[in-house]
């Protein structure tokens, strides 16, 4: 027989003063995370202008630059590898944490006291 779970409202991700400036512009809906809508955003936030500039420099394309932005692997893997992976696992973590969170509690590793605090 399986005792019932004690629902456990907390979250490392939710609440934050990062999470709630996402969503007072829009980014983060009233349900969920918005995930692809903040990859797209940061993305073009934080890659889109340095690339622009680059063009705009003649420092884009290899054969025109003598270091082209396009030649420097390491900023791509940040901003369109690492950024997105960031903010996917923000979601995972915060889906985990829900499922495991309650564990604690049902175990009596966690008393009300310390939940109270």
């Amino acid at each position: 027989m399986e005792s019932a779970r004690p629902e456990v409202e907390f979250s490392l991700v939710r609440g934050d003063p990062l999470h709630r400036a996402q969503r007072a512009i829009g980014l983060i809906p009233a349900r969920g995370f918005g995930t692809g809508r903040r990859v797209l955003h940061f993305v073009v936030v934080a890659w889109l202008p340095l690339t622009l500039w680059a063009a705009w420099n003649r420092l884009l394309l290899p054969g025109v630059a003598e270091e082209p932005l396009l030649r420097h692997f390491g900023i791509h893997a940040r901003f369109l590898f690492a950024l997105p992976l960031f903010i996917a696992g923000e979601r995972l973590l915060d889906r985990t944490l829900h499922h495991i969170l309650p564990q604690f509690v049902s175990s009596g590793l966690v008393d009300a006291p310390q939940r109270e605090g």
